[in-house]
């Protein structure tokens, strides 16, 4: 089989920000509760999921929306200054532009499924030069409206979006929850591009076609057939 759209996953995968993410995410815990936040514990209840839900984990129980607006401005204020300070590492990994490249030279249909929200989403297509591979209109970025990560509804809006069936899509990810979330849209080809991951736990959640060591020397041939 030939797949024929291939849905990128961003943080953590094409863009390789996770510690800022955990360094503002640890910052912002402090504040929610008196247990320290851990990274082991974060990769399980935090990485691809939305704000909100990283939010309700910390507290408890779901804070009122007002409550849950300003801890994402005030979290994701510390993240982009963070960005922008670091701006010779804020860019997209090794590898990846070659072969986005690729995708676009074989127009293969592509987007992205984020749990970032669209403050976030501007700011990537701003400062990565994203729009010389996506369309802004195609982007699936949690907008408070829908489950995210890992329930399936970001990949099977991503497949729609790009007008496939999720069993004809690739999917690339770093996360268990992005794994889990693949596996339930049953998006036909999932590839792990996170090192970090524990291989038991992959192979325990089950279905995935790949891990790889980041996108340096990825062929799109061998990946979409």
């Amino acid at each position: 089989m030939t797949y024929k759209g291939i849905i990128f996953d961003l943080n953590g995968t094409m863009l390789l920000d996770s510690h800022l993410h955990e360094i503002a995410w640890f910052e912002i815990a402090k504040a929610l509760r008196e247990k320290p936040l851990t990274i082991e514990e974060f990769q399980i209840n935090g990485h691809g999921r939305t704000n909100a839900a990283i939010i309700a984990y910390l507290c408890g129980t779901p804070p009122d929306q007002v409550t849950i607006d300003d801890i994402i401005e005030r979290k994701e204020g510390l993240y982009r200054e963070m960005c922008l300070q670091s701006k010779a590492n804020f860019k997209l990994a090794d590898g990846v532009a070659e072969f986005l490249n690729q995708v676009k030279e074989l127009n293969i249909a592509r987007t992205i499924a984020t749990g970032s929200y669209i403050k976030n989403v501007n700011f990537y297509f701003d400062h990565l030069n994203l729009g010389s591979w996506f369309n802004m209109k195609d982007i699936v970025f949690d907008d408070g409206l829908f489950p995210g990560k890992p329930e399936p509804f970001p990949y099977l809006r991503a497949a729609e979006q790009l007008g496939l069936h999720p069993k004809e899509c690739v999917v690339f990810e770093d996360s268990y929850s992005g794994i889990t979330s693949a596996i339930k849209a049953e998006i036909g080809r999932i590839i792990t591009v996170e090192p970090e991951l524990d291989a038991s736990k992959v192979k325990a959640i089950g279905k995935v076609y790949k891990m790889v060591n980041g996108f340096n020397g990825l062929l799109l041939q061998e990946i979409i057939n």
